[in-house]
Formats: structure tokens, C-alpha cells, sequence
């Protein structure tokens, strides 16, 4: 029985009990479908308390109770046993997907068993006792016996082989637990997948001189900077490499392709005499002696490939390879496990080229300025700053000596002089014009087509010229009426006055040189008489 607006809801209308898997009426069973005995793994898992299950409905909502076994080990000893799990959960919840943060995180289960509990059968401890000795802390009232393998929770590790030189760091358990998330010290960690280590130390049962991530040096390229490469595995005894390339990122899906550099790479130290065998994960040969295996091979398989094919090249002599062969399992899987938790390793370096012998740094000794009062006093030598230029000592005009100039700075101009220059241009009186006289030369100066500011004092150029202009003076202007520089710097010389800090006549020179040649022509009159 149902009310109609149940049947008819839009989010969840009721349906038939028994075809829902909804709990049955009380005395009634369920349809033997809908019930626990139509899923043998929930079935297997029902505890015998819990009653039948045919008699429960596997969309009941009441907890029942659960129970199941997984192998387990003893931290102490090493001893495996039977683990017994039990746990109190609703039917319906184990029936239905669950979901962590809006995303699907499988099917409900075990608690011990999805890490959301923890006891002596899937701690960090007992698993990983290696990882129990790095850990420093967790969050509140976490550590690693109660914290599953799983777990994805930020932990602090400290490297326990670097004696404190190695700063912590910040990882989940299930980061350094799970093989394709594998993460370790910063410091420690390899440039190498897991399956090029797995690889390296199954390699290392028959090829013991093998070296991990060893720089091999060769000539430049031309336009590159390098000048070697680093290879996965190298023996140099035997002058052989061996190179994994993983399908994941040096396949034609990952990032980028990279055929062509692996080829590049195997001609380089081809010519160089190395014998290169490229492990090609699911990929094409690129090399004479490259073997192609599964992505899904074992790293023993892989490995007597690789051996197989030193074999057949007669590199070396491998006695024991035919039993190897017969083996089938890794040999070196401890080895493997406790490079990926975290051993120490640095791989070794290139070697640094020998530095050529310190040259003496030639210094080129360079003139003053055209405009120049200084003398060079001596060869330029070093400066003690780093990246600068060389000094110099000079003699000013002034029979001054100044020591430590830069020669760069006075052979552009920048420095003149030891001071004096200024020193006498700011020393000089300046003169107040009269008012009249301004006035007159500024309507003059705008009546000749002279650009002048409508107040303010007036250029000391255009005031001598106006003093010219006025007593019939005109031949000693230019073509613009202003009297020329040049005859100005003559005047100058002659009278030998110093000129301002950048090499122009001062206001004082251009009324001067007007004075003196209104003085000359006062003077010539009285020659005459």
C-alpha cells in the first residue's frame, strides 16, 4: 500500500517492495533477487549473527554485521596469519557506490580494509617499518600504528640516512606506500622511474659494475652547451648502455615525442664506441640492439631480455644466464623496495674540464677629451669593484693631480676637469642687467624673428647682441643677428677663462665678449686723433 503523491514524486517515487529490494514487511522474506543470497560476495561476508541471507534484503537500511579474513603479518616476527575483520554496516550502503568529495571511491566495505580504520593488520608499522622510523608527525593523535597503509593524510618525514642534512618533507602514506605514486626523500629521491630501478638492480645480479644514472662525456653539438649526456645505466668496463624508455613518456601519447631524440642520443654514443640497448616499453626499435617488451612484463623478464642480447653481441660472459632464465621470478626485489622507500643515492656528477691559466687582462689606455683640462699621469690599471672600468691618475690645468678617475668618464667627457671648471663658474659675480636695456633687447630680439620668453631675465646671447646691434655693430653677428658661438670660444681662449661644467660659455663670457668690442671701437677714435 501507498498515498498517490508517493507514487507520483519526481526525486524518488515508491515502487513495488520487493522489486525495489526495499525491507520487507514484518513476517514477510524478500524476493530471493532482491535478497543477500543473489550477491555471493556480500552472502560470503554475512555474519552468521546477522541471521540468513535470504532473509535479508540487500536495500535494507538496518546494520547488520559483517566479517571476512585477509592474510596479515606480524610486525615482530614476520609471521603470516589470517586477520579476522569485522564490522556493523547497512546492506544498502554495501550494495551502492561510495563517494568522497563528490567523487566515486568505490564500493563500500571493509573499513580496516578501505583505510578509513586502522589496527595491527594494515598499519604503516606493520608493513613498513622502514616508514614507521621516518615519520615525525601527523595530525592529532596520529602516528604510524595507527594509521593505515593507505591513508591520505599529510605526514612529515625525515630522511633517516642523511644525518640531518635532508630538510623534512610533506607526503600522504599511500604516496610512499603505492608503487606508481612512490615518493621519498627530496634529496634521495632518483631521476628514474620504478621500472628502469627494477630494472637497474635485477641487471646488477649478472652485471655488478653497472652504474645508475652515470654522465657520460662527449663532444658538443654544435649550438647546445652540453658537453655530455646522462644515461640511464651505463658499464664502463664494457662500454655498454642500457636505456629504458617507458611507453608513458616516450611514447607518441605523452607530452611530446621523442623518437627522434632517442635516436639522436643512440648515434651520439654510437660514435662515441659505446654498444646501446634501448629497452622499448610497447614502442619501435630506433637502434640495431634495442628490445622491445610489454608494458606489462616483469622486471626478471625484462632484464633476461636485456641479458639475452648482451649474450648474443658476446660483450660478456654470462655463466649463470641459462639458469637465470629458468628462474621466473625478480631475484632483486628487496633491493628494489628499499631504493623505492628511500635509500641514499647521488649519482655521480660530470667531470669539470681543466680551467685554463688565468691571463692578465690587457688595459687599453685611451685619451682625454677634445674639451678636456686633464692629463693623463701614468698607464690606466685594474679596478678593485668587480665589472667596472679601469682607473686612471690625471694632472689638471691646475697643476692639480687627481688619482683613481675613471678613464672611461673622461675620455666621453663626463669628467673635465678635478673641479676647478665649476668651481671658477660658480665663483663669478653675476651681474644685474638693467631693466631698460632688457626690455629694448627683448623687443628688438622679437622683432628680428629671435624666439624670447615674454618676462623673465633674458639669454645673455641675445643681450650682448642687442649691445652690438645697438652701436652700429652688426657685422660681428651672424645670419641669424646673434653673435657666433665660435667667436664667443675664441675670445675665451685667448683671455684663457674657463668654461662651464659642460664645455659651454657662461653667461658672463657673452657680455664680456660685447664689452670688449664696444672697448676696441671706443679705443679706435682716439688712435685716430
Amino acid at each position: 500500500m501507498a498515498p498517490p503523491k508517493d507514487r507520483s514524486r519526481t526525486d524518488r517515487p515508491s515502487m513495488c517492495p520487493k522489486c525495489s529490494g526495499a525491507a520487507p514487511r514484518p513476517g514477510e522474506r524478500p524476493a530471493l533477487e532482491r535478497s543477500v543470497a543473489a550477491i555471493s560476495a556480500l552472502a560470503a561476508e554475512l555474519h552468521p549473527d546477522s541471521g540468513a541471507p535470504a532473509e535479508i534484503s540487500y536495500g535494507n537500511n538496518k546494520p547488520v554485521t559483517w566479517w571476512h579474513q585477509v592474510p596479515a603479518v606480524r610486525p615482530g616476527t614476520g609471521e603470516w596469519y589470517w586477520a579476522t575483520h569485522i564490522w556493523k554496516q547497512p546492506t544498502k550502503s554495501r550494495t551502492g557506490r561510495r563517494s568522497r568529495n563528490g567523487k566515486a571511491a568505490g564500493i563500500n566495505g571493509c573499513p580496516v580494509c578501505n583505510s578509513d580504520q586502522a589496527d595491527a593488520s594494515n598499519s604503516l608499522a606493520a608493513w613498513y617499518p622502514e616508514l614507521a622510523e621516518q615519520w615525525v608527525r601527523g595530525p592529532a593523535g596520529r602516528n604510524a600504528h595507527n594509521t593505515p597503509v593507505g591513508s591520505k593524510i599529510e605526514v612529515t618525514w625525515r630522511c633517516t640516512s642523511s644525518q640531518g642534512e635532508h630538510e623534512d618533507w610533506l607526503a600522504p602514506p599511500n604516496r610512499r606506500t603505492a608503487k606508481a605514486l612512490r615518493s621519498g626523500c627530496l634529496k634521495c629521491t632518483k631521476n628514474v622511474s620504478a621500472k628502469a630501478l627494477a630494472l637497474y638492480h635485477e641487471l646488477r645480479t649478472h652485471l655488478p659494475a653497472l652504474e645508475l644514472e652515470a654522465p657520460i662525456p662527449l663532444d658538443p653539438v654544435p649550438g647546445k652547451r652540453y658537453r655530455g649526456v646522462r644515461v640511464d645505466m651505463w658499464e664502463e668496463a664494457l662500454q655498454l648502455v642500457v636505456e629504458f624508455d617507458g611507453w608513458k613518456t616516450h611514447g607518441p601519447e605523452s607530452w611530446r615525442d621523442r623518437a627522434a631524440d632517442d635516436c639522436l642520443k643512440t648515434e651520439r654514443l654510437a660514435a662515441a664506441g659505446q654498444t646501446v640497448i634501448r629497452v622499448r616499453e610497447d614502442l619501435d626499435p630506433v637502434g640495431p640492439h634495442d628490445v622491445v617488451v610489454g608494458s606489462g612484463w616483469s622486471a626478471w623478464k625484462v632484464a633476461a631480455a636485456v641479458l639475452l642480447r648482451v649474450h648474443q653481441l658476446g660483450l660478456h660472459p654470462l655463466p649463470d644466464l641459462a639458469s637465470y632464465m629458468e628462474h621466473g621470478t625478480d631475484t632483486a626485489a628487496a633491493d628494489v623496495e628499499k631504493a623505492l622507500l628511500g635509500m641514499p643515492y647521488r649519482p655521480r656528477r660530470f667531470p669539470k674540464a681543466p680551467k685554463a691559466a688565468a691571463v692578465p687582462r690587457q688595459l687599453k689606455a685611451t685619451e682625454p677629451h677634445a674639451d678636456s683640462w686633464l692629463t693623463p699621469v701614468g698607464p690606466p690599471y685594474p679596478n678593485p669593484k668587480k665589472r667596472a672600468g679601469s682607473l686612471r691618475d690625471y694632472q689638471c690645468r691646475c697643476m692639480t693631480v687627481v688619482t683613481g678617475l675613471p678613464q672611461a668618464d673622461v675620455t666621453r667627457g663626463n669628467t673635465k676637469s678635478c673641479g676647478c671648471r665649476q668651481d671658477a663658474s660658480r665663483a663669478f659675480p653675476r651681474g644685474r642687467a638693467d631693466r631698460e636695456l632688457t626690455q629694448a633687447a627683448r623687443q628688438w630680439a622679437r622683432k628680428t624673428g629671435i624666439e624670447v620668453r615674454e618676462n623673465g631675465p633674458l639669454d645673455a646671447r641675445v643681450l650682448a647682441s642687442y649691445q652690438l646691434h645697438a652701436v652700429g655693430m652688426a657685422s660681428f653677428l651672424g645670419d641669424d643677428n646673434l653673435i657666433p658661438e665660435g667667436a664667443v670660444r675664441g675670445w675665451v681662449d685667448d683671455e684663457e677663462i674657463a668654461l662651464g661644467a659642460r664645455g659651454r660659455p657662461p653667461r658672463h663670457t657673452w657680455l664680456g665678449y660685447a664689452a670688449s668690442v664696444l672697448a676696441q671701437l671706443a679705443k679706435a677714435p682716439d688712435e685716430d686723433a
